[in-house]
């Protein structure tokens, strides 16, 4: 009964009788009254504060809320002490760790009303010992507070010390390269520079699903361009029609197909398909398989790629086979999940194509031709070999099949790329 009366006592003190118990006349008055930090000649006093839902247990009570206290107490004085004492300390991406020797409680007392418990402490600056933590999360959050605030120069100096500690950072690496962007478009006057600007914040927002700040850049590219290509209309039309313009998204596809300009070589492709794959570029350079509609005609296109070694007959009937075989993979697997011919055994298979000149080579291409029709009868019946093109490096190529679709199939345009 005397400990509870006493704690009850405790409790109820003021400030003022708590500094009269003190007797410290080092101690500031606010340290009784608020949790702080105050440095006093090389005396470092700071008042730390818990509350009892703090604790990892209730059952724990006053000892566990006087320990996170007196932990609070401890990280506020390791704070102050490098904010005043080490270079280079930034709270904004630094964490300060360290350790004290010979901290003296003050005092402690609690508040009956807000169950918040104070622990008040000193320590001389010589028992103090902190250092700096970079903090890969602090700093990154605030690179991206500073970049939403405009403050770009900010962001390179936060990737500057990314660099400093020797962390790579995806993230903080795309947020300086479109800091630098939106400064070239402060600071520069170059026409080629300018482009490069939009064109990269322009991609830079539309990964982020910031359309209309992507069609903003996009669109002041578009009108900075003396020649813009298919590729920037068809882009301003997609973020047209995410933005809720369709009109403007029709009138710049409508231009996207006026201003084909394949980044393609040898392009061979079958009228009306032809017409359809400049609609949508992506077919052009990238292998998958789409439904594509043009003024209410729809046709179903499929491509498949293969790596070009070198002009001999016997790598054009080798790259032929297997652009085919992987562009009727592309379509069967886009209009049903049937089972087709992994591309494991395939590349078995292109191995031994390839592996003499011999007539047998011939033979086996196509026996793994057939191999892949077969598993996929039920889809490609209808498809048809519609043409092909080599990349604009003239690495890869592109074989294309295809088929009309009756418009009332709901060929509602879509598909899929592997870009």
């Amino acid at each position: 009964m005397e400990t509870l009366l006493t704690l009850i006592v405790c409790i109820s003190l003021t400030a003022q009788s708590i500094v009269s118990a003190a007797g410290d006349q080092a101690i500031p008055k606010e340290a009784y009254e608020r949790a702080g930090v105050w440095v006093a000649g090389n005396l470092y006093i700071a008042t730390g504060q818990s509350r009892s839902v703090d604790a990892p247990s209730k059952a724990k009570g006053v000892n566990a809320a006087k320990r996170l206290a007196e932990e609070d107490c401890e990280s506020r004085i390791l704070h102050e002490f490098a904010k005043r004492n080490l270079n280079g300390f930034d709270q904004t991406i630094y964490e300060t760790e360290g350790e004290i020797s010979g901290l003296e409680c003050v005092t402690s007392y609690s508040d009956s009303e807000t169950g918040v418990y104070f622990f008040v402490g000193k320590v001389v600056k010589s028992q103090i010992k902190a250092r700096l933590k970079f903090s890969r999360d602090k700093a990154c959050r605030y690179a991206l507070e500073r970049f939403e605030k405009s403050d770009y120069l900010a962001v390179e100096a936060i990737e500057s010390k990314f660099a400093a500690h020797a962390i790579s950072d995806p993230a903080i690496g795309s947020l300086a390269q479109a800091s630098r962007w939106h400064l070239a478009l402060q600071t520069t006057t170059d026409a080629a520079t300018l482009a490069q600007s939009h064109s990269g914040l322009g991609d830079f927002y539309f990964r982020r699903q910031q359309y209309e700040e992507s069609l903003k850049h996009f669109y002041n590219l578009y009108e900075s361009s003396s020649k813009p290509d298919s590729v920037l209309y068809e882009r301003l039309g997609d973020l047209c029609e995410l933005t809720h313009r369709p009109d403007n998204a029709a009138q710049f596809r409508a231009l996207a197909a006026k201003h084909l300009s394949p980044p393609v070589l040898d392009y061979v492709v079958d009228e009306p398909f032809g017409t359809f794959i400049q609609k949508d570029q992506r077919l052009l350079t990238s292998p998958g398989a789409r439904v594509i509609t043009i003024d209410g005609q729809a046709c179903f296109v499929a491509v498949g790629t293969a790596d070009i070694r070198n002009n001999t007959d016997n790598d054009i009937v080798r790259r032929i086979t297997v652009a085919r075989a992987k562009a009727q993979k592309e379509a069967a697997s886009f209009t049903n999940p049937t089972h087709i011919i992994t591309k494991s055994v395939l590349t078995d298979k292109t191995v031994i194509i390839r592996s003499t000149d011999d007539a047998p080579s011939t033979v086996m291409s196509k026996e793994l031709h057939e191999l892949v029709i077969a598993e996929t009868q039920g889809v490609l019946d209808s498809m048809k070999d519609i043409g092909s093109w080599r990349s604009a490096d003239g690495a890869m190529f592109f074989f294309a099949i295809g088929r009309t679709i009756p418009i009332h199939i709901d060929a509602a345009e879509g598909g899929r790329n592997h870009e």
